[in-house]
């Protein structure tokens, strides 16, 4: 049995680490649109199929068993092809999806049907960052009474296409440090961790916290996960309220759950066992940094 990852996304990679550390034979082909990504835990390949056609072939050729479908949730028509494909060939197939955003007490939300349609919300003079990537630019050709800041993660191969845009190139800006190196969700707030109890993260990634001193920033630490750079900014004694316990093990369950789940479905793989697609909420297999 050979398990092909569809990757692409920080969940494909926490997934190849899985099938690598608990020998799923797997391998994981990326579409080549990011230049310089980050390397997985299985062989993996890089550039498109040649649309359904190729994507048989490869399939056929490499004697792939199964299908899990970790590509970003915008890639729709990967997602869809993948799926005829997999019926045609009647392979098992999964597709791992991460839930969708949904607004919280002080967001404001505006609801559209295609990106084509936001300048109907968007007032003269403005500020506009385009979180939806390069493929999607074209579409706000018409917002051209405001400043238009499209990011994207490589270097542009060409100008930005009007006057009144430019490309922002990676994440958005953090702390410098994390805005240059950080690959997790930590990104989001600045690098912080926030408070961690023990046993909230993996053992070599504590040994190496604990060790600090208040302020000072760890030599390179590496780990299973990858490597990290730690600085401890504070620290506390509390006893950990039920709140937290209630979490930890909400957390805990929630994995043990998706391992098992996991491992059902290959293990239907290695028996032989058809299963029709089916879809999984984000729960991490392999712990996250």
């Amino acid at each position: 049995m050979t398990l092909l990852i569809l990757a692409g996304t920080a969940e494909a990679r926490d997934l190849a680490k899985y099938c690598a550390a608990t020998k799923i034979p797997a391998q994981a082909s990326l579409s080549g649109a990011t230049r310089k990504p980050l390397p997985l835990a299985v062989p993996t390949r890089h550039g498109g199929f040649g649309g359904a056609d190729g994507f048989k072939t490869f399939i056929k050729e490499q004697n792939i068993s199964a299908i899990l479908d970790a590509t970003h949730p915008f890639a729709s028509f990967i997602t869809e092809r993948t799926f005829q494909v997999s019926q045609e060939l009647g392979l098992p197939m999964m597709r791992y999806d991460r839930p969708e955003w949904k607004p919280s007490e002080g967001d404001k939300w505006t609801f559209i049907n295609d990106e084509s349609e936001a300048i109907n919300y968007i007032s003269s003079q403005l500020n506009v960052f385009l979180a939806t990537g390069r493929q999607s630019l074209l579409k706000f050709k018409n917002i051209s009474n405001s400043r238009l800041y499209c990011r994207q993660i490589d270097p542009p191969d060409m100008p930005f296409p009007w006057l009144n845009g430019t490309f922002v190139i990676g994440r958005p800006p953090f702390s410098e440090a994390a805005e240059k190196y950080s690959e997790d969700g930590s990104a989001a707030n600045k690098g912080d961790l926030g408070w961690l109890n023990p046993g909230d993260t993996i053992p070599e990634f504590e040994e190496a916290m604990s060790n600090l001193k208040l302020n000072e920033i760890s030599q390179p630490v590496s780990t299973a996960l990858g490597w990290h750079l730690i600085q401890v900014n504070d620290r506390r004694k509390k006893d950990l309220s039920a709140k937290s316990l209630r979490q930890k093990v909400k957390m805990g369950l929630k994995k043990q759950k998706t391992d098992i789940r996991f491992k059902d479905w290959v293990k239907s793989l290695r028996e032989g066992a058809h299963m029709e697609m089916q879809k999984l909420g984000f729960e991490i297999l392999a712990p996250s940094s």
